[in-house]
């Protein structure tokens, strides 16, 4: 995350001055030749501007776009071998899950992407000034270089260190989980490596997320499977979570669905009441695939990977060590979908287009 060794001293300098066409001493008021951290796909180097602002310049490590790119070549060669070699593995897709692994990492190893992806979350939490994110200078960045303005506070790591900045715990994964929310279902593309590391705290009153090059997006109609999926979840309703899985996992003609929706309620009932600090993350991944395995289902790439990022913020929760329940969490956001859900407006909407259909 943030410790992964720096390229040899020099090289990232280099790569800053051929990339944005000129020397760091014209670029820049000051530039630390030192990076302060290096993660998987770049490093990070303090500076500031002509105008005394402090800034941060990721700088991609040396070949890392190549090697990346050749590792997806041989991954989508293999998993078209396994599709046309093995039924049984061709079920799960293994092409398209490349496929999707691919277009996350193409955009990771290019900066350019985080930049857009950077003003895009900007505008979308416009109105909500408690949220921080970085800001992204266009005519310092490049494909392989992303200036940014500095952000500073604690790491949201443990229950000490979120404490001592003033905020809450569970207020503060309350406010984690909604942001989360409103990406998802209000705005269909979410920062997808929500990792300790990528949090900030700069005070009691704000929370920073950093790094913008991995993101997942929904489609409207996905988007809805997942109101249904929630909705359905925190109110305990194993027949409509059955449905919504049966629609979103085309399974196999055949399928006992009165066994699915048993399996699926022993499921719920196992792992998704305890509170978050109590929550069994490897239960919840391995009885859920045992379960689709079970009944040849198969989940699309897309929820595949919002399952793992949603994991993966749970786990935040446990870190920080939070007694608040996953359904408590959720309750707010959902009564705010089911009011959405029966909106007129939206009824509506759906009548008329279900009506051009027919």
């Amino acid at each position: 995350q943030a410790a992964v060794p720096a390229d040899p001293p020099g090289v990232a300098h280099a790569l800053v001055e051929a990339e944005l066409g000129g020397a760091t001493t014209e670029l820049f008021a000051a530039f630390e030749i030192e990076p302060f951290a290096s993660g998987s796909v770049a490093q990070v180097h303090r500076a500031q501007l002509h105008d005394g602002t402090p800034v941060v310049v990721k700088v991609l490590h040396q070949g890392t776009d190549r090697i990346v790119a050749d590792d997806l070549d041989l991954m989508l060669a293999l998993a078209r071998y396994l599709e046309a070699k093995d039924d049984e593995i061709a079920r799960y897709r293994p092409t398209i899950i490349v496929g999707e692994f691919a277009r996350m990492m193409r955009s990771a190893v290019d900066l350019g992407d985080e930049r857009s992806n950077l003003d895009v979350f900007t505008a979308n939490f416009a109105g909500e000034p408690d949220i921080v994110i970085p800001r992204a200078y266009a005519t310092l960045s490049s494909h392989r270089v992303l200036t940014m303005s500095l952000i500073q506070g604690a790491s949201m790591s443990d229950r000490a260190s979120v404490e001592a900045t003033g905020w809450d715990v569970d207020a503060l994964v309350q406010r984690a989980t909604n942001m989360y929310l409103e990406m998802v279902f209000r705005d269909g593309i979410y920062h997808a490596d929500p990792h300790p590391g990528n949090f900030l705290i700069p005070d009691a009153e704000h929370l920073a997320i950093l790094d913008f090059g991995d993101v997942g997006r929904l489609s409207n109609q996905r988007r809805e499977q997942l109101e249904s999926l929630v909705i359905a979840g925190v109110s305990h309703d194993s027949e409509a979570l059955t449905d919504v899985v049966i629609d979103m996992s085309t399974p196999p003609p055949g399928t006992d669905v009165p066994q699915l929706r048993s399996d699926i309620d022993a499921w719920m009932n196992r792992y998704l009441l305890a509170g978050v600090g109590q929550l069994d993350v490897a239960g919840i991944i391995s009885g859920g695939m045992h379960l689709m395995h079970q009944h040849r289902l198969v989940l699309p790439a897309d929820v595949a990977l919002l399952i793992r990022v949603l994991l993966r913020l749970q786990g935040l929760g446990q870190g920080v060590g939070t007694d608040v329940r996953v359904t408590e969490l959720l309750e707010p956001y959902v009564r705010k979908m089911a009011a959405k859900r029966f909106d007129p407006r939206r009824r509506a909407h759906e009548l008329l287009r279900n009506g051009r259909g027919w």
